[in-house]
């Protein structure tokens, strides 16, 4: 029988990934990668380091919050996800993430939750945490302070919000499924609206829509309307977004 790891262990195998993972990008710079489609949300259409962003929404917020590092992850930066073991990883590497780069950790206790995750932020340039309890706000100011410091980024999803002011807040207003005709048909593609906002920014509220997947399973935007509201039951049944669509 498999018996679960201690905060000891693990603090000791996180610390044998923080020597072996080096960034690809020096400090000084200010900005990872985001994906074009992505650029319409974020002030000047950039991803800043030592940020924390947050996604949430009623479909499609785990596949927003990957399609954030995405683009980073293939330039050459390495992303860890704290939480959501069940992650489809074909779906992961077909929005863009390269697994070679990529390490999923599985959640710890709420109570050692704060230490793992810190960790995390010292060793990888992306760090997407899913969380089912509320982050206490000492841990939430500690991870920013952290994430400043080392210029890492964080993304968080999760039934809670992150409990301090994120330095962008991304939702998902609207989910559409494309494919479906009149009780026949297979999902094709998946329309979102996202909405933005950031501390700090000139523009109140951004607002983008965009296709993800779009056909190729990848994202791309998309000025068109159209396609089918459906429950995320139902998108589960037909289509291999993620293991969890949500």
């Amino acid at each position: 029988m498999k018996h679960p790891l201690s905060l000891d262990e693990r603090r000791e195998r996180l610390a044998g990934l923080t020597e072996q993972v080096a960034p690809v990008t020096i400090a000084a710079e200010q900005t990872l990668s985001l994906a074009p489609a992505l650029d319409p949300l974020f002030p000047q259409g950039k991803l800043r380091r030592g940020t924390i962003i947050s996604a949430a929404g009623s479909g499609g917020a785990l596949s927003l919050a990957l399609t954030v590092c995405a683009q980073a992850s293939r330039d050459g930066s390495w992303l860890a996800v704290l939480g959501a073991e069940r992650i489809g990883l074909a779906a992961v590497e077909e929005i863009g993430i390269a697994l070679d780069r990529f390490v999923v950790v599985e959640a710890p206790p709420p109570d050692q939750w704060g230490s793992v995750a810190g960790a995390l932020v010292d060793a990888f340039d992306l760090v997407l945490v899913a969380t089912n309890h509320q982050i206490k706000h000492h841990d939430a100011r500690r991870l920013q302070a952290r994430a400043r410091e080392r210029g890492s980024v964080i993304v968080h999803i999760g039934r809670w919000g992150w409990p301090e002011a994120p330095d962008v807040r991304l939702d998902v207003i609207e989910c559409q499924w494309s494919g479906l005709g009149e009780g026949h048909g297979i999902l094709q593609a998946r329309q979102l609206t996202v909405t933005a906002v950031a501390r700090r920014d000139t523009v109140p509220r951004r607002k983008s829509s965009m296709w993800l997947p779009d056909k190729q399973g990848g994202v791309s935007l998309s000025n068109e309307q159209g396609g089918v509201s459906l429950s995320n039951d139902l998108a589960d049944e037909q289509v291999s977004d993620l293991a969890e669509v949500s």
